[in-house]
């Protein structure tokens, strides 16, 4: 598969892994994406995760790869805050909640924090497009 054709297959995807890509054509050479690295074309923004270089990163974008970054997870706290309007900083980086271990990743694109709640909490987020998953009013201001 060539880069044209592979754009197109992924439109809908503007961040994606090696499983998005399998779904789309299962014989799929990983190697690809490594030399679609060097010539620019793609970027990498973790571990198995990768970025259209010609899209633009909005606050959207950086939570819909926060969720990606480390699942479960949903945006809550002081990006879900600020996100809602309740608080009137600007905040640097995504902070998010997750049933697993508190974690960091420091990527090309942002920085991404994740807060460990008990599964019994893990509740109260509100699914926007892309499967995007962010912490309401109420629910943020609880995490």
């Amino acid at each position: 598969m060539n880069y044209v054709r592979f754009r197109s297959a992924l439109k809908d995807f503007p961040t994606f892994s090696l499983a998005d890509v399998r779904i789309v054509d299962p014989s799929f050479d990983r190697r690809r994406l490594t030399e679609w690295q060097s010539k620019g074309y793609i970027r990498k923004v973790a571990k198995g995760l990768y970025l259209f270089r010609d899209v633009k990163l909005d606050e959207g974008l950086l939570f819909q790869i926060a969720n990606k970054l480390y699942k479960p997870s949903y945006v809550s706290l002081e990006t879900a805050l600020a996100y809602h309007q309740l608080i009137p900083e600007t905040i640097y980086g995504v902070t998010s909640v997750s049933t697993r271990r508190t974690y960091r990743f420091d990527t090309s694109v942002g920085h991404f924090l994740y807060r460990t709640v008990t599964k019994r909490l893990y509740f109260g987020f509100t699914v926007m497009s892309h499967a995007t998953k962010i912490a309401s009013m109420e629910k943020a201001l609880l995490d």
